[in-house]
């Protein structure tokens, strides 16, 4: 069965009402029942270059040796290129295709 059927007055229950109309009922309750992210947390911003042409490189193009993997110390990250993973195209599948340089 590929149709899907919504009542418009459940999309309410989600905050900013989007038509999200193949989330199921039991997640859809899940915004009446629980509380908000933004009441026990503030949400944060992970990592950005603010200057993705100077400091991202697709792997391929750097020494795959120099690329740093489970690194401990932002020493280390600092002295190596550190894999980055961007937003892309497709919804489900991230683009692990950059590496960014976090030293000079």
């Amino acid at each position: 069965n590929w149709f899907y059927t919504a009542n418009i007055d459940d999309f309410k229950k989600i905050p900013g009402s989007p038509v999200a109309y193949w989330v199921s009922d039991k997640v859809r309750d899940l915004y009446s029942t629980c509380q908000l992210l933004e009441d026990v947390a503030e949400p944060k911003q992970g990592m950005a270059t603010t200057d993705n042409d100077r400091y991202l490189r697709f792997w391929w193009e750097l020494d795959y040796s120099k690329i740093g993997f489970n690194l401990r110390s932002m020493k280390e990250a600092v002295k190596s290129t550190t894999p980055q993973q961007a937003t892309g195209y497709r919804m489900f599948i991230p683009d692990n295709f950059f590496a960014a340089s976090c030293g000079e």
